[in-house]
């Protein structure tokens, strides 16, 4: 438990640090960063080991060196917390897994789409591993699943999409492949099974989300930045067709929103923006791989107490007087004999 403690301190750091650098820069630098700054700390939140780094004893002391488990396990008894934690993460992990598995159940009954148009727009895509594109009647709205062999679902009704709107949807869900957004997610997904106690973590996948599609918008609008008004309508379309699943896939009014306005205000980033968030995912990935540890040079000189002092003392010693043979003999009126010497 006490390398659970110390990776949610260092996890909540970086998470707290990436949610002040999405709040300031949101709008200044490229979407790609936010994702990555998310998909770090959640690594570091299931990563229990790091690099020590020296920092003063003073400093050390504001840092928490134990939790409140290492205390309740020092103290001996039935490990009420660790046992509290296993089984809060065994039931989150295992109600998503139930769920992941009832969906591609569902996913399984789709129907190949026979379109040409589909077929060219996935093979100018250029991705390396063959994509599917299949048509699921469970569906309201395009979404994507798999990895090694990755399908992106259409609703039964993707007909009736326009085709430049269709091509403009189909481009944010290749991007979604491109990207590797499916096996970050599940990244996610862990770092909340193992840290289900910590509202942070929770908060971080719930912007971890919302940057995802934000970072897919802008990959799609880096191809097609003169229909910014084609795509924004796009998106609320289909926002509107999802319904009641929207509550399901954790987004809301405020996360379209959010989408709708990036959009219009999408505008291609210089070096400068390109060399700052490298800077900011370099710092990120120095704190997640270092950890404080106290340094021995800065505590100061580990002096060993000699178990005989005077031993080496630079005083003079003096000598005392010769015992008195008498303080020695017992007590009694008259000395003993000397064995060799006759009695009188």
């Amino acid at each position: 438990m006490s390398s659970l403690w110390h990776m949610t301190v260092s996890g909540t750091v970086l998470i707290a640090a990436a949610a002040c650098v999405r709040s300031l820069f949101l709008d200044r630098l490229g979407k790609a960063l936010f994702p990555a700054l998310w998909l770090v700390a959640a690594v570091r939140l299931l990563t229990p080991v790091s690099v020590p780094v020296p920092v003063p004893a003073g400093a050390m002391a504001l840092l928490p060196a134990a939790g409140p488990a290492r205390e309740a396990e020092s103290a001996g008894g039935f490990p009420w917390l660790t046992a509290l934690w296993l089984a809060g993460a065994l039931i989150l992990a295992g109600a998503m897994l139930l769920r992941h598995v009832r969906a591609l159940r569902q996913y399984a009954q789709s129907l190949p789409a026979e379109d040409a148009r589909l077929a060219a727009l996935t093979a100018a895509a250029g991705l390396h591993r063959p994509v599917s594109v299949r048509v699921c009647q469970t569906v309201s709205t395009p979404l994507t699943y798999g990895f090694l062999r990755p399908v992106i679902l259409l609703p039964k009704d993707w007909e009736s999409c326009g085709p430049r709107e269709l091509e403009l949807v189909l481009d944010h869900e290749l991007a979604h492949i491109r990207r590797l957004d499916v096996p970050a997610k599940y990244i996610l997904a862990a770092a909340a099974c193992v840290h289900w106690f910590n509202p942070f973590v929770w908060a971080m996948c719930a912007l971890a989300e919302r940057d995802i599609e934000l970072a897919c918008d802008e990959a799609v609008l880096r191809r097609a930045e003169d229909d910014r008004a084609a795509y924004a309508m796009a998106l609320i379309a289909l926002e509107e067709r999802r319904g009641r699943d929207m509550l399901l896939s954790g987004f809301g009014l405020r996360a379209v929103r959010e989408r709708v306005t990036e959009i219009m205000q999408y505008r291609r980033r210089g070096l400068r923006g390109s060399l700052a968030g490298a800077a900011i995912l370099l710092c990120s990935l120095t704190v997640f791989a270092t950890a404080a540890a106290a340094s021995p040079a800065i505590q100061g000189p580990n002096v060993t107490p000699t178990p005989y002092p005077n031993l080496f003392a630079s005083e003079e010693v003096i000598p005392t007087e010769a015992p008195n043979q008498a303080d020695f003999m017992p007590a009694s009126s008259t000395p003993d004999p000397i064995p060799w010497e006759p009695a009188s």
